[in-house]
């Protein structure tokens, strides 16, 4: 065995075998990774206050948290997006105050400022954060 293709993040797209039956022909989907730009100054500290009780509010944090130290461990931003998105779905089935809006738009401001510091665009409002 060897490998042909290196694995990615990338999709592969529907394999084609030549006219002869002896080659398949695989097509890698386009590359959507977001490139760094200019990184600014890392914020000072992570907020605490995203207008839940206590218990969601920490829940939040520690989100908000573990995506600070990805990125600042040069994680790329998909990876850090995936690991948020992971997350927030399981404070959201243990916290249904989780689920209202501008708790995931507090949520999604916090992180824009972790994002902008690497050098990332921000997020695509709370559709990203869900999705």
């Amino acid at each position: 065995m060897r490998v042909l293709i290196a694995p990615g993040e990338r999709d592969l797209e529907v394999p084609n075998w030549s006219p002869d039956g002896t080659r398949l022909a695989i097509d890698v989907g386009p590359d959507f990774t977001v490139k760094r730009g200019r990184s600014h100054a890392w914020p000072k500290r992570i907020a605490r206050n995203y207008g839940m009780t206590r218990a969601g509010d920490a829940a939040a944090r520690r989100v908000v948290l573990r995506a600070s130290r990805s990125l600042r461990q040069d994680a790329s931003r998909e990876t850090v997006m995936n690991g948020v998105r992971r997350d927030w779905m399981r404070v959201e089935r243990r916290l249904r105050e989780a689920r209202r809006g501008p708790v995931r738009v507090a949520v999604a401001t916090e992180l824009d400022r972790w994002l902008r510091a690497a050098g990332f665009p921000p997020t695509e409002g709370t559709v990203e954060i869900v999705c």
